[in-house]
């Protein structure tokens, strides 16, 4: 076993390394694309302008958001984080989790995860939603240290 092995634990090193900034530009992608078959419908729909152009706005803040993961975000880009950051929370903020606030009265935390849990229908749609933007928050967040921090001398060198 090489010296480098004993450092990795026994395990060679790979040409791919997967990182926190991966991990969480598959995390986007996916918080991404789930809405779009809404959105799509959404934009198709004939009989409400209003619909229609937000199905359409929304889609093109969901390719907006895969551009900027795949382009800028995976080169740690730090213009990229706070484009994903508004994303995060004015897009997906305002339209997913802004509107519970707004409620005065609504039913407890059980029932609402037992209406939820029980079928298709508002209960679902606002867990779904709430669960989409805890997503798209822990993406926005597990890489903060590859963008915010410098790394020191120390994290750089390799032991010889």
């Amino acid at each position: 076993m090489s010296h480098q092995q004993q450092e990795d634990g026994g395990q060679a090193r790979t040409g791919f390394r997967v990182d926190r900034v991966v991990i969480s530009s598959v995390l986007f992608t996916v918080a991404l694309l789930i809405p779009v078959p809404t959105c799509v419908e959404n934009a198709l729909y004939k009989d409400d302008l209003i619909r229609q152009a937000g199905g359409f706005a929304l889609l093109s803040n969901i390719l907006v958001g895969l551009l900027v993961v795949w382009t800028g975000f995976l080169k740690r880009r730090l213009s990229a984080w706070f484009v994903m950051f508004v994303i995060v929370w004015v897009g997906a903020f305002s339209i997913l989790v802004l509107p519970l606030f707004q409620h005065t009265m609504g039913p407890t935390l059980t029932e609402a995860i037992h209406d939820a849990l029980e079928g298709p229908g508002p209960a679902r749609a606002t867990a779904e939603g709430i669960l989409l933007f805890i997503v798209l928050l822990i993406a926005l967040l597990l890489p903060i240290r590859s963008f915010f921090f410098v790394p020191t001398a120390n994290d750089t060198c390799e032991k010889g």
